[in-house]
């Protein structure tokens, strides 16, 4: 198959994706079998993720501005709902909500079963907010946490009602990217790249108070992970770094080069290795114990997924 964008692994065994050929795929990656497909009636080009929930449900846009869900264990459809404009997001919360990122409207949280709005949280048209095309959002089991959004660098909402419970707002202008991590929300924040601009910031995530706070060239593109209870981040400037929550300062692992410069939008990790796309495409892994990298591949298809299989480390393109 050929894909359209992204594409995530479900359970280590589902790929879960939308395919050029107008399709919404799941494929087994250990038998190589379709378990499910269905067409796509959208001229879009650029696609929400679809999703698929611990309950056998899948999630996704096969008509414009329509989110549909399917029972893909009775392969039969469940719901439908209707959306005032395109879907930029799709997110599976507690196997019990899902939550959509509509453009230049706002989030919107269905009961995922019978696909009937719960609340809805309107995007801010303020000329001082900044864009929010496409919602971040992330969240925990009690709270819904959301980027760039109603003039707030980072929000929190109920989960149950959508009740804002605090917001912070950055003195640095420019978007950011959030990490749940225990009581933290991990933030990073990207301003003007030619006026050197950018920060992290640590928040406690039960009332929004400042932990900690850095100037550093934060990387928009490349999402955060943890790794051993430290927050890896990318910066613009071309360095891995590390970031330690319990002392509250980080640190560099590796200065990439020109001739190396990662492009990711994701860092995979499997296992120790960190596996990375540079801007040439290429795959690089770099390990984490020993701070050293490898080139794993020449091909220039763009990597959406990393996974392992029997030992053997497999890449979805």
């Amino acid at each position: 198959m050929r894909l359209n964008n992204t594409a995530s692994i479900f359970n280590d065994s589902l790929l879960v994706c939308s395919t050029l050929s107008d399709s919404i795929v799941i494929e087994n990656i250990r038998n190589k079998k379709i378990i499910f497909s269905k067409i796509i009636n959208d001229d879009e080009a650029i696609r929400p993720q679809p999703v698929l929930d611990k309950n056998n449900l899948l999630y996704g846009v096969f008509s414009e501005n329509k989110l549909s869900c399917f029972d893909i264990k009775n392969n039969v459809p469940k719901w439908t709902y209707n959306t005032e404009e395109k879907i930029n997001v799709i997110k599976a919360v507690n196997d019990s909500l899902i939550v959509i990122g509509i453009r230049a409207f706002g989030l919107t949280v269905l009961n995922s079963q019978s696909g009937k709005p719960l609340y809805h949280l309107e995007e801010s048209h303020s000329s001082l907010c900044n864009s929010s095309f496409i919602i971040q959002f992330t969240f925990d089991k009690e709270k819904l946490y959301v980027s760039d959004f109603q003039c707030h660098t980072v929000a929190a909402y109920d989960l149950k009602n959508g009740k804002k419970l605090w917001s912070y707002k950055s003195s640095l202008s420019g978007l950011s990217k959030l990490l749940v991590y225990k009581n933290f929300i991990f933030c990073g924040i990207t301003g003007n790249p030619l006026k050197k601009e950018g920060k992290i910031v640590l928040l406690d995530k039960n009332n929004g108070s400042v932990l900690a706070e850095e100037d550093q060239a934060f990387d928009l593109i490349t999402a955060p992970i943890v790794y051993q209870n430290k927050i890896l981040y990318y910066t613009y400037t071309g360095a891995l770094k590390e970031f330690d929550p319990e002392e509250l300062k980080s640190k560099t692992l590796y200065q990439f080069n020109k001739e190396n410069e990662i492009c990711s939008t994701q860092l995979h990790l499997i296992q120790n290795d960190l596996y990375l796309e540079e801007c040439e495409l290429n795959i690089i892994k770099f390990n984490l114990q020993t701070k050293t990298i490898k080139k794993v591949t020449e091909k220039k298809k763009g990597l959406n997924a990393v996974y392992l299989s029997k030992n053997e480390v497999e890449f979805v393109y």
